[in-house]
């Protein structure tokens, strides 16, 4: 069922993104006087349709892309000795400037649209996390600080927070200094100081809100087991099972997982499911032990076993480094090199510092605990070559394991919107951030920094990318439409056969030379394009069913 989404999601995003494209060539074709006998919606058989300006406005039997057909020439825009047109309407008895107008029309649609769709969805309103804390770490500055869950924050140094991403923006302006933030509890406004060295850059240049111990999402209670003889591995409860009901009550975040143990005197029933909502195990039974002894390295003062799972391995990837040295799924980092670890982007961070500038990354030890005993392992990690965001091509050292999924709840988003003029400033804004992305993934194409089979994703990829956008909401979808349609017009102006970039080429010659190339020259480069398109389809599909199957 989700890969049929996944499938409908496409269709619509393709078939609207090259409706859009061939209304650009519709559009010119009518301002300088081309006749356009037919705009389909879909392609194939006719289905239903009416006329109007002279256009037989259609829809085609496969819902997918579309055609203008315009007078005297072929879909390609070649010349159609078929395709009757009176002189004063045939698009190829116009001036040349006026025939590469016509072609340019189509990718500048897609090159324009980012701008209207995120105009528009912005002034609906972008969804964004709001500013509330869900989540203080234990034993954490915010802890310390005295910060809550439920605290609202309105504001930083007096400067105004209105969603998550206010603060943080106002915090990374002040990284280094002493911060007063402004706080809502129960209705009363207090004000506490958060000191500079709290305030830091993370890894990815965003703020490090596990340092600071607070955080706008809630946990899940997805759990780690790692003790087989706590009282929670006894109960049958093991590392990645996602605990949905305690005692007939439900529990959807680990504080509510907490409050609903907190007698530990007392026999529990325990209710699991698994991540598609359905019941594995139920009826799980969860006595107290007061014989059992937290081991030396938990972190947790649990009394069940149980741990919020942040730096337990959720995945190994297959012919990984860790895979080869023995890392297993469940295994809890204890630390790396010596230095203890209790969130992922410590591991990130300790990993990252196996490798410096031009060097290979050195080996690292890593201690594990696995069914309740220590394990040490040293290898070396593997030099990862990654497209990150923006398009920047980075090499960093990789070990090949993961969390697992859905440790975070996104419970209260608010929806922030804008007015035109500053929903047109930051639509131009987000445009140009997914130009320079796109500019910088063909620079990486063309400097042989990345292979072309690598960056590039034919009609699986696009399912998938459109699928998963789909499901993380509208804001996401437009957001993806937006880049394809921008990746669509780029492409569609490449100087290669059969697409507009071509016949843009093509109409230029024809404007130097004073006539048009040889049919029988025009046509064997169009037979060698064809070929190469084929075979660019092929390879890049074989790829995009293996990178889906590798994960």
């Amino acid at each position: 069922m989700m890969y049929l989404q996944w499938i409908l999601a496409a269709v619509v995003m393709i078939s609207v993104l090259v409706v859009i494209h061939e209304f650009g060539h519709f559009l010119a074709a009518k301002l300088f006087g081309v006749g356009t006998q037919v705009f389909s919606f879909g392609m194939g058989p006719r289905v239903w349709g009416v006329r109007l300006f002279d256009t037989d406005f259609r829809v085609s039997a496969f819902p997918v892309g579309g055609y203008v057909q315009m007078a005297g020439a072929d879909p390609f825009g070649d010349e159609d000795p078929d395709n009757f047109a009176r002189p004063d309407e045939d698009f190829m008895r116009k001036p040349v400037w006026q025939r590469l107008i016509i072609m340019f029309a189509g990718p500048a649609m897609n090159l324009a649209l980012p701008l209207v769709l995120f105009t528009t969805v912005l002034m609906l309103g972008e969804p964004k996390l709001a500013n509330v804390i869900h989540t203080v770490y234990p034993r954490s500055m915010a802890e310390q600080l005295g910060l809550q869950i439920g605290d609202r924050l309105v504001a930083v140094d007096g400067a105004p927070v209105d969603v998550w991403d206010d603060l943080q923006r106002l915090l990374e302006e002040r990284v280094g200094h002493t911060v007063e933030l402004t706080v809502v509890r129960d209705g009363e406004q207090r004000m506490v100081e958060l000191p500079d060295k709290a305030v830091r850059l993370a890894r990815e240049g965003s703020l490090d809100f596990f340092a600071l111990g607070f955080s706008p999402l809630s946990r899940s209670t997805l759990v780690g087991v790692v003790d087989p003889g706590s009282p929670a591995g006894r109960a049958g409860l093991q590392s990645g099972d996602l605990i949905a009901n305690i005692d007939g009550v439900d529990v959807a975040t680990w504080e509510d997982l907490e409050n609903a143990l907190v007698s530990t005197s007392q026999h529990h029933v325990v209710r699991v499911r698994i991540e598609d909502g359905q019941p594995v195990r139920t009826e799980l039974a969860l006595d107290p032990d007061p014989s059992w002894t937290r081991p030396e390295w938990a972190t947790s003062a649990d009394p069940w076993g149980l741990e919020y799972p942040a730096v337990v391995i959720g995945a190994v990837s297959p012919n990984s480094a860790a895979m080869k040295a023995g890392v297993r799924t469940g295994d809890r980092i204890v630390s790396i090199d010596g230095t203890p670890v209790q969130g992922w982007d410590e591991v990130l961070m300790l990993v990252a510092k196996t490798a410096q500038p031009d060097q290979a990354p050195r080996a690292l030890d890593l201690d594990l605990v696995r069914d309740g005993k220590t394990v040490s392992l040293n290898f070396q990690p593997t030099w990862d070559q990654s497209i990150g965001r923006g398009g920047v091509v980075s090499y960093r050292p990789l070990l090949g394991i993961s969390q697992y999924q859905n440790l975070q709840l996104s419970l209260d988003e608010v929806k922030k919107r804008y007015s035109f003029l500053e929903a047109s400033s930051r639509s131009a804004a987000l445009t140009s951030e997914a130009f320079q992305t796109l500019v910088r993934m063909v620079w990486n194409m063309v400097s042989y920094q990345v292979k072309v089979t690598d960056a590039l994703g034919g009609p699986v990829a696009i399912v998938r990318e459109a699928g998963e956008a789909a499901q993380s909401g509208i804001f996401s979808y437009v957001r993806t439409m937006a880049f394809i349609s921008l990746s669509l017009g780029v492409v569609n102006l490449v100087p290669f056969p059969l697409l507009d970039g071509g016949q843009i080429v093509f109409y230029a010659i024809e404007g130097i030379r004073g006539r048009p190339l040889p049919v029988v020259i025009r046509d064997r480069i169009q037979m060698i394009g064809i070929l190469a398109l084929v075979a660019l389809f092929l390879v890049v599909t074989v790829n995009d069913v293996s990178r889906w199957i590798g994960g």
